[in-house]
């Protein structure tokens, strides 16, 4: 009976992964092909082992550093399609998985539907600036392996043992993913913020020292390849001319503002109930006006913010300005240094951001948790602001975001996690978040599904 039991149980907290294996297949499987994905596929076909190495070889050497990326994409992009589609629907399930081993601690059958509801709230077509099939590839893929090279610091700090074949799966998901200079960035700041927090807390092992090892080896392979400069120079004139005349602090300026305009005002709905359950999560904790007021902050400001413009431009005009993105040349600039209208949209933006951080910290307190959720933030920001430091930062488009996408996905699971582990509703209330965000991912998974097809 205890094993027939526990059969049922282990079943019932896969079934979620299982829906979503099937959402991906239904989804990318009608996706239409276009860009990048039509230029390539027909040079791939057909390729031998040695057409494989020169193209690696070129790729280093005139192009990218991510040789172990886009080998996989040369291979994939010579199968039939329907190889891809199942590939990227199994990414899919990876991803979920890691987040529920990251974020879910108890009650894993409910709350691996909450690790679903929000993957489908991730707007797919951020995966497809540049064709489905490649686009993934170089992003989804890479973060996705990235999450489960995050698994092992839950494992240390829970004191779980790592069995031996997932030293070599880790170890090898952790090598793909920082082959992807924007996932490299996420992993490097996490495992470098735990890093001092298990040598501090004498949490530290050898396997760690050896991921550690990985990650550095990986940004000295990424910074001193040839192919990053290369196509950095040869694509400035094309893409951003201008770009040669920007500071560093320009740069910067660009990468952050860019990136917190498309959080508060991009209508990101898991984003927006994030925030929600920040609110909620403080205002059941504490009874302090202020930590409430705090909470409550990014919450009031993302609802507003990500209201119609159109609501703006009929009934407050003057507002409607700080609705618009922002510019390619960044928020701070010569034509904006010292205005007032830029000052008010940098506090419109920045204000939020520090009450989310802080809220944070009310809700996990002095724990690995607060740890975590701030360092894959800031290194899900982080990401998007290295960006900047290519002249393609407009061109990559919204893809660019994906992986902080993803760090904000993973901390509304640790958010709902504490609410289930902390008991901090009744369940009728648990339930009714539960329902509420299954719910808004249908409608936002079809409006995506609208847009692929």
């Amino acid at each position: 009976m205890k094993n027939n039991l526990a059969k049922k149980e282990y079943y019932s907290e896969q079934l979620p992964f299982i829906v979503l294996f099937l959402i991906y297949c239904v989804i990318f499987r009608t996706s239409i092909q276009f860009g990048d994905d039509l230029d390539l596929i027909p040079k791939y076909q057909n390729l031998t082992i040695m057409d494989q190495w020169n193209l690696i070889v070129k790729d280093y050497f005139y192009w990218s550093s991510r040789v172990i990326v886009n080998g996989i994409i040369h291979v994939v992009l010579g199968f039939n399609r329907n190889i891809w589609v199942v590939l990227n629907a199994l990414f899919a399930v990876v991803m979920g998985k890691s987040v529920s081993k990251l974020a879910v601690k108890n009650n894993k059958r409910v709350g691996n539907w909450v690790v679903v509801g929000f993957l489908l709230m991730y707007p797919v077509y951020c995966s497809g600036v540049a064709g489905w099939m490649t686009t993934t590839m170089t992003y989804f893929w890479p973060i996705a392996a990235g999450f489960a090279a995050l698994i092992p610091i839950r494992k240390i700090i829970d004191g779980e043992k790592i069995k031996k074949y997932q030293y070599v799966l880790y170890s090898l998901a952790l090598v793909y993913a920082c082959n992807e200079e924007l996932e490299l960035v996420v992993i490097f700041v996490v495992y470098g913020c735990f890093l001092i927090y298990m040598l501090a807390n004498k949490k530290i092992n050898k396997y760690y020292v050896v991921q550690c090892i990985l990650i550095i080896a990986s940004l000295v392979f990424t910074m001193t390849a040839p192919g990053n400069s290369n196509r950095s120079t040869s694509e400035i004139g094309h893409w951003f001319r201008d770009y040669e005349a920007m500071s560093f602090l320009d740069k910067v300026d660009i990468g952050i503002t860019s990136a917190l305009w498309r959080v508060w005002f991009g209508r990101i709905w898991f984003f927006i109930i994030v925030c929600a359950l920040i609110a909620i999560i403080v205002w059941n904790k504490y009874d302090s006006i202020l930590f409430r007021i705090t909470s409550v902050l990014p919450v009031t400001a993302v609802i507003i913010y990500s209201l119609p413009k159109d609501f703006y431009q009929n009934d407050f005009g003057g507002f409607a300005r700080y609705t618009v993105a922002v510019s390619r040349t960044g928020l701070i600039n010569i034509q904006t240094c010292g205005d007032k209208e830029m000052l008010i949209e940098l506090l419109l933006l920045i204000i939020p951001c520090v009450a989310f951080i802080l809220s944070l910290y009310l809700i996990f307190e002095n724990t690995w948790k607060s740890l975590f959720t701030i360092a894959i933030l800031v290194g899900g920001t982080a990401s998007r602001v290295a960006m900047a430091f290519s002249p393609t930062i407009w061109a990559s488009g919204t893809r660019t975001f994906s992986a902080m996408f993803f760090a904000i996905i993973i901390i509304g699971v640790m958010l709902y996690s504490e609410i289930d582990e902390k008991k901090m509703l009744t369940d009728k209330k648990r339930k009714n978040i539960v329902a509420a965000i299954l719910t808004i991912s249908v409608f936002v998974m079809l409006d995506m599904f609208a847009c692929i097809i």
